[in-house]
Parts: structure tokens; C-alpha cells; sequence
């Protein structure tokens, strides 16, 4: 809801359609969950500034709001959950942000989905 917000973050990602959202969050909540959040936010450089506005670059404005909405509920999202590439880029920001459980649950959800007729391509992804 962004009640008590002390910070604001969004994403600069631009593909074929702007989809540049904003979130409101509690820098307490993502430096618990996320220790590069932790360093980000007390890094004492702009990022670190009560109320401040945090870009994250190379993240879809759909997977950041799915990954605060593990940070905040410990849940995946359904949606994120429906479909394979979508768990794939959660699981991207997972490994970029150190959230280890969202990690765990990512590459199992992943590792069931996985049929011959995507694995070349979810390999691909995975070495990137």
C-alpha cells in the first residue's frame, strides 16, 4: 500500500514499449531480505537519502513488482508463476538482488517446468 514508504523504487528498462513503473517500499524490508539492497541503501551515496528514488537499471517493471512482492509476502506471484520465462527473469533478478529463497523456489518451479521443448533455450538464458 506504501504506507510509511521511506523510499521509491523504479526501473529504467526500455524494450519495444516504454514500461517504466514506480514502487513505493520500506528500505528496513529490502535491506532485511536483500544484502544488496542492504549495501545500496547504506552506501551513503544518493541511494541511502531518506525519500530518495532508486532506478534500477535491466530489470522489466513486472519483475520488479514481483520481486517486491516476494520480499514483502515470501510468495511468488501466481502470475510470475504461470508461465516458465517469467519464473527465468525472476529468478535473474533473484540472483542480481541475493535473495536466496526466492532463488531456491525459482530454480525448482523452473527445474519442473522443463520439457525438451524449451531446454536449449532456458540454458541459454542461464548462461547469461
Amino acid at each position: 500500500s506504501g504506507e510509511g514508504s521511506d523510499i521509491t523504487l523504479s526501473n529504467d528498462f526500455y524494450s519495444k514499449a516504454p514500461s517504466q513503473q514506480s514502487y513505493q517500499a520500506h528500505r528496513f524490508v529490502l535491506s532485511m531480505r536483500s544484502p544488496v539492497f542492504k549495501q545500496m541503501l547504506s552506501s551513503g551515496m544518493q541511494e541511502s537519502m531518506p525519500g530518495s528514488c532508486v532506478q534500477l537499471s535491466g530489470i522489466e517493471s513486472r519483475v520488479l513488482g514481483w520481486l517486491l512482492h516476494f520480499i514483502y509476502t515470501d510468495e511468488i506471484a501466481a502470475e510470475a508463476c504461470e508461465d516458465d520465462e517469467a519464473l527465468c527473469h525472476l529468478l535473474a533478478a533473484g540472483h542480481r538482488y541475493q535473495v536466496k529463497a526466492l532463488v531456491q523456489r525459482c530454480e525448482l518451479k523452473v527445474a519442473m517446468l522443463l520439457s525438451e521443448e524449451v531446454a536449449a533455450e532456458r540454458l541459454v538464458m542461464a548462461d547469461r
